[in-house]
């Protein structure tokens, strides 16, 4: 038997997740559940599909550890990660290679071969001193520029070199989603 729980993705990603899992371990053998009760179920295979800012949301390394299938969703404006240990999944891909990598992903956790780190440990930790200080100084709503000039004054150079280092980092394609980035990691 196995459970299915999904986190920040829409009712139609879910469902056709969930008909996905059904096809390949069979409608009796497939379960919902809700994310908060994944981790009490006592079911061998656990899945949870998510989106990839749920995933640098927060850290999910107890969920790596008991060996949970976890299979991150791209959407657009997002990229996956240079991570050997995460599957990841573009929205756009065909159905075959959705039901590859849900079945490379429920191998991997089965076999205990999930990584050490979750997206979001591998990412805080790539990031550099400095791309920390952008990171904490845009949670506290300081304009680009005031963080330009600080970085100038502080390290004799633009923030803006280390905005886009971060947004490669994480696997952000556009400007706006260093903020959703920086909103995701404040809460």
């Amino acid at each position: 038997m196995a459970v299915v729980a999904f986190q920040d993705l829409d009712n139609f990603m879910q469902a056709g997740c969930y008909i996905l899992v059904e096809q390949l371990l069979g409608a009796e053998n497939t379960r919902r559940v809700e994310i908060s009760e994944l981790m009490n179920e006592t079911e061998e295979l656990k899945i949870l599909f998510r989106s990839k800012p749920a995933s640098l949301q927060q850290c999910t390394c107890d969920l790596l550890h008991k060996n949970v299938a976890i299979i991150t969703i791209i959407s657009r404006g997002w990229e996956g990660c240079t991570s050997n240990d995460t599957i990841y999944m573009n929205s756009g891909e065909s159905l075959e290679c959705f039901k590859m990598n849900i079945q490379m992903a429920i191998d991997t956790a089965v076999q205990g071969w999930n990584g050490d780190l979750c997206p979001h440990c591998q990412i805080m930790r790539s990031l550099t001193i400095k791309e920390k200080e952008i990171i904490n100084m845009m949670k506290n709503n300081k304009s680009m520029a005031t963080i330009t000039r600080y970085q100038k004054n502080r390290f004799g150079s633009s923030s803006y070199y280390s905005r886009d280092s971060i947004m490669k980092k994480v696997g952000i394609t556009n400007k706006i989603g260093i903020y959703r980035f920086v909103n995701l990691i404040a809460q």
